[in-house]
């Protein structure tokens, strides 16, 4: 049975939850606002999932295809938010003590205002509620169909592009470990919709959802710490001559520190991988075909629209 803190439907996907956080994104609590913003991301990306797994069994796979693209929209706009919350965090731990730091401060709020306002630009609760109403009408009709999906078939396609990992890749293959981040992210939110859809009925799902998300957050922390290397090499460039030079040398020496602290963080990422992947490996072979009629008509619950008495 699917765990009601998982469960796409019932929680993390419900439509409902997802205008709640939109609402959230008005809040002037840098904290809250940061939470809705992941929320929004996470939720966005298991609808998509959950949407193409129904439409699939439905046989209506590209009447969700335009559903799917407003999903990922969402979630790509809101990325860039995302990204400087995550940077404003990692650079507050390092700047602790260093007030010569609010430079960098000051250009992390900009990019993220930027990027915030052209989130702004292009989504409003009006076509956020066009988005929920296409969605609800769209799983309630692929609801209405009984069918049948395959773990086996679904989960191998992503198991094979994370078999394509070497065993025992070089150390500063840091782009091996970003195609990983991102299949093992796909691979986590495929398992979790079929287990809301009692597809994992047949074997324990427990295990390789705990190992995904163990996974998934030290390949996140590593990319994390790649992305602000980046952002920081970039900003050393631009204000080479405008800091002074104790603001100059104080980023270039955080940065080394971040450089070192990536190479530790992939070293042992990689003594751990191929461990880590025979046993993703072994998990494949335990999926089968279920029938999930019943699975549906359980979920469908959670997208009928709510009656508000008057």
């Amino acid at each position: 049975m699917p765990h009601k803190k998982e469960s796409i439907i019932g929680h993390w996907g419900s439509l409902d939850v997802l205008k709640k956080e939109f609402r959230r994104l008005d809040d002037p609590e840098a904290e809250r606002q940061e939470k809705a913003v992941h929320r929004i991301r996470v939720i966005s990306r298991h609808l998509q999932v959950q949407t193409q797994l129904l439409a699939e069994m439905a046989g209506r796979k590209r009447k969700s295809r335009d559903l799917r693209k407003d999903l990922k929209a969402l979630r790509r706009l809101l990325g860039k938010v995302r990204e400087a919350d995550v940077h404003r965090k990692l650079w507050g731990e390092i700047a602790a003590g260093h007030p010569y730091f609010l430079n960098v401060d000051r250009t992390i709020e900009n990019r993220r205002e930027k990027a915030f306002q052209r989130f702004q630009n292009k989504w409003n609760r009006k076509r956020l509620n066009k988005i929920v109403s296409k969605a609800r009408r769209a799983l309630e009709g692929f609801g209405e169909r009984s069918g049948t999906v395959s773990p086996r078939r679904a989960i191998s396609s992503r198991m094979t592009a994370i078999a394509r990992m070497p065993m025992a890749p070089a150390e500063d293959d840091l782009e091996s470990i970003h195609s990983l981040r991102l299949q093992v992210k796909k691979l986590r939110y495929l398992l979790e919709a079929l287990e809301t859809m009692n597809a994992l009925h047949h074997f324990r799902s427990a295990r390789p959802l705990s190992l995904l998300k163990e996974l998934q957050g030290e390949l996140g922390s590593i990319h994390d710490c790649e992305t602000i290397i980046e952002f920081l090499e970039k900003t050393i460039r631009k204000s080479r001559d405008v800091w002074d030079p104790r603001t100059q040398a104080g980023v270039e020496k955080a940065c080394e520190e971040l450089k070192q602290k990536l190479h530790t963080a992939a070293a042992q990422w990689h003594r751990r991988w191929p461990e880590r992947r025979k046993a993703l490996a072994s998990f494949t072979s335990h999926s089968e075909s279920c029938v999930v009629g019943s699975g549906l008509a359980a979920i469908r619950p959670h997208h009928q629209k709510r009656k508000v008495n008057r």
